[in-house]
């Protein structure tokens, strides 16, 4: 009997420590998987910033048009009907508070991902600069627009004097500047306030919507200069089939505008927008071009002129065609987002805005 209560005290104790060990042990799971989460916690933040930097990045590619309007406000910009996602504030003033925009209105619309870990965006105001090489005298406009955790926000300027303050009083850290300029105020006047923060690493991304519409501009060139390679060729084709290489005849367009032979180019009547009866009566579509595809990258059509027709037409010196004598000449524009169309709302054309330009010149040798 004796035996037998030791032996149940002995499995008694040894059940007490089992259950200790065990609790211990679990313990011991919960310590490392919590210190795995908080550890795995920076990455998950950063690999989170990139796919928020994609989906931000792929709206401004897809809206790029509306964000840098040229008739935009920035009240539209954030708060109006046109690239209404972005939920800014406006001092009583009229001039922009570059206070942390909400988001959650974007990311409930427009985003597959949730927006979590505090992630903030701020917009600059439109920057443009004139670009080089294919571009070449193209000015160019795009806003700067960054992603952040607002835990590591840190504006520093100077309100008596609107300057950058370079380095944290307080600390001696150098701040990294987003933005160059100035916010403006809806009437044009600028705040002394600028876009700053301290970033960690990886803890920002920013998006350049200059490059964003510098590539769109580049995508719009390249159907430009398609469409004029096309005409400048049958103009020389043309030249070649005459056994005289008579170099009168204005190839690019029908002798007689009211008469057009079948071997002849239609006459545009002015500069106009190529829609689909214009690349019917141009007979664009002998070069397999469609009204789709004769348009922007941001959507909107191309211009042609080929004949001055329009006399009451003011036009830009880049869209008129030479028709007088050779060589003879045609053009195609395009509008730019930030620039007024270059076909306006008047009569005369006096309202046209600067947009991207082509002159095609017919060869005579």
């Amino acid at each position: 009997m004796k035996k037998n209560n030791q032996h149940g005290s002995i499995m008694l104790i040894m059940i007490l420590i089992g259950s200790i060990l065990a609790f211990l042990f679990v313990m011991y799971l919960r310590t490392e998987t919590t210190k795995f989460f908080v550890m795995k916690e920076p990455e998950l933040k950063k690999q989170y910033l990139d796919e928020a930097y994609k989906v931000v990045y792929n709206y401004y590619v897809q809206h790029a048009r509306e964000f840098d309007a040229y008739e935009l406000k920035p009240n539209e910009l954030f708060n109006g009907s046109k690239a209404a996602v972005f939920n800014g504030t406006f001092s009583s003033n009229s001039v922009y508070d570059p206070r942390t925009i909400e988001l959650q209105k974007f990311f409930d619309e427009h985003s597959p991902i949730q927006l979590k870990y505090g992630l903030k965006i701020r917009i600059s105001d439109q920057e443009c600069d004139v670009s080089s090489g294919l571009l070449t005298n193209t000015t160019v406009c795009g806003r700067k627009i960054a992603l952040f955790y607002d835990t590591e926000e840190n504006v520093m300027v100077d309100s008596s004097s609107g300057e950058l303050i370079t380095h944290d009083p307080s600390t001696g850290d150098q701040i990294i500047s987003y933005f160059s300029k100035p916010i403006k105020s809806v009437t044009g006047e600028t705040a002394p306030v600028k876009f700053m923060t301290r970033p960690t690493v990886g803890s920002y991304r920013l998006i350049e919507g200059s490059n964003i519409q510098r590539a769109l501009v580049g995508e719009t060139l390249s159907v430009m200069i398609n469409l004029a390679k096309n005409i400048e060729q049958f103009g020389r084709a043309q030249f070649l089939q005459d056994p005289t290489r008579d170099i009168n005849p204005n190839y690019f367009k029908a002798a007689n505008c009211a008469s057009v032979q079948t071997y002849e180019l239609g006459c545009s009547g002015g500069l106009i927008k190529i829609d689909d009866n214009a690349i019917r009566n141009l007979k664009l579509d002998i070069f397999g071009f469609t009204a789709g595809k004769l348009t922007t990258a941001w959507g909107t059509p191309l211009y042609i002129n080929n004949d001055n027709g329009n006399t009451t037409q003011k036009y830009h010196v880049l869209t008129v065609a030479q028709t007088a004598f050779p060589p003879y000449t045609a053009s195609i524009a395009s509008d730019v987002p930030w620039f007024k169309p270059v076909l306006g709302n008047a009569a005369d054309n006096s309202d046209a805005g600067t947009g991207l330009y082509i002159k095609i010149t017919q060869q005579l040798s």
